[in-house]
């Protein structure tokens, strides 16, 4: 088995995207189905404040090609460390997403399809009780979607947003972004080979791949001795 941690990468428009956020609005409803900006924000926010609704979903790029194919992931998990939050009841949610090589401000998701999108790990902010500290998401399916060949994405976002229910006072986390060294996000995951190849030569120079199975026992039995009496 082996255990590799990954860090998000820093991606997208000047190099520090990670956040796009609905349009601050009085309309609940425009707020959440309509981008209003981006930037290297920290924020996840589901809030009202003096009227407006404030909506902020968080991107995550993490590139877990070196994983290689053939392997199983039997275990992902996601860690974020936040400075600050609401003393308030909801849960943080990652869900895969993919924006394939240009990240732009399309790769908004309207709260509306926030629910048709895999979900890979929650957390509650009750149990975020102390800044400046790495929290583990609950695994939810992260280690059946992590791309051994590629850059595993998500998106994280308050469960109101897609629950539909407009919120009365401010319900925000700011996590560390991808661009903090100490408390960046980040994806540790377990994986261990599941197939050998072997290759057999064919005449012509041709072959053929076999993929056999991982050995679980010796390749060779074990012989034991045993005296011998003559007499």
């Amino acid at each position: 088995m082996t255990e590799t941690t990954f860090y998000s990468s820093i991606f997208g428009i000047d190099d520090v995207y990670n956040s796009l956020n609905g349009a601050d609005s009085t309309d609940w409803e425009f707020s959440r189905s309509t981008v209003g900006g981006y930037g290297p924000g920290n924020t996840l926010s589901c809030s009202k404040f003096s009227s407006k609704y404030y909506i902020n979903e968080i991107f995550l790029e993490f590139d877990t090609s070196i994983i290689g194919s053939g392997q199983t992931v039997s275990s992902a998990i996601l860690y974020m460390a936040h400075n600050y939050r609401d003393p308030t009841s909801f849960n943080v949610e990652a869900r895969i997403t993919d924006w394939g090589e240009t990240f732009t401000m399309d790769d908004f998701i309207p709260g509306g399809n926030l629910g048709d999108t895999t979900l890979l790990a929650h957390i509650a902010n009750e149990s975020l009780y102390s800044i400046d500290t790495y929290y583990a998401f609950i695994d939810d399916a992260m280690a059946a979607n992590i791309n051994c060949t590629g850059k595993t994405r998500m998106v994280l976002f308050i469960d109101k947003i897609r629950l539909d229910t407009p919120p009365t006072e401010g319900n925000r986390v700011w996590f560390y972004p991808n661009t903090d060294e100490t408390y960046k996000p980040k994806l540790v995951v377990t994986y261990a080979a599941t197939e050998e190849d072997e290759e057999e030569e064919k005449p012509g120079g041709s072959s053929i791949r076999r993929i056999l199975p991982e050995r679980k026992y010796p390749l060779y039995p074990s012989f034991r001795s045993y005296p011998i009496y003559i007499g």
